[in-house]
């Protein structure tokens, strides 16, 4: 399931210069197989990328391309079983519900799926060292307790792509190390490929190709 981009421009920003973007204005395909970092400053659009890419936005000019079906073709329902099936998004906005815990949150998505075992949930929480507040309710949590529950919850589901838009802005180093590994063992085991978007940092991850936006 690969991605095409012919000359895509968010309508939001038309007006910016794009000369310097591998993406906006460009023709790019995503292979499936291959690990991807999307960097830019602020502002020029890497959260419209992902909302483009997972069928969330359609403010754009141009044509994209999933599975080589062209996104005007792809019905409200079908992008819903994508995300489902194919595609697992950790938004920016990490989009937890506030006041269930962390628990409660990853068995919601889970229930959804009945893609993992509590025991697997249980063990991705030891690694990434919040199974200590598993019965704390998400708005009790600092901001990178709350990107590491997000993170674990997109890996409960299937996947062939995993979108992750500034994961790990705050993370410490060891943490960000503890979350990359597991991603990386999932990626790895479903045979799926990631596309992170960053500010500048080039994270713990192998093989990762460089798009400037």
């Amino acid at each position: 399931m690969n991605y095409t981009l012919k000359n895509i421009i968010p309508k939001p920003i038309e007006e910016t210069d794009f000369n310097k973007s591998e993406i906006w204005g460009n023709e790019i395909e995503l292979q499936k197989g291959k690990n991807y970092i999307v960097k830019s400053a602020s502002g020029k659009g890497k959260s419209t990328f992902i909302s483009y890419c997972c069928g969330l936005r359609k403010d754009f000019k141009g044509e994209l391309f999933f599975n080589e079906i062209n996104s005007e073709q792809i019905s409200h329902d079908q992008w819903v079983n994508y995300r489902k099936e194919n595609i697992s998004i950790v938004n920016q906005q990490l989009e937890l519900i506030p006041f269930l815990t962390v628990w409660e949150n990853l068995l919601l998505k889970n229930e959804l799926t009945n893609y993992k075992t509590k025991e697997e949930i249980e063990i991705y929480l030891e690694l990434l060292d919040i199974n200590t507040l598993k019965n704390k309710r998400c708005n009790q949590l600092s901001i990178g307790q709350q990107q590491r529950t997000a993170i674990i919850r997109a890996l409960l589901q299937p996947f062939d792509w995993l979108f992750m838009d500034e994961p790990f802005s705050h993370l410490d180093k060891e943490n960000e190390e503890k979350a990359s590994q597991l991603i990386q063992k999932i990626i790895s085991e479903q045979n799926a490929s990631i596309i992170i978007t960053s500010l500048g940092n080039d994270h713990n991850f192998n093989n990762l190709e460089l798009l400037k936006l």
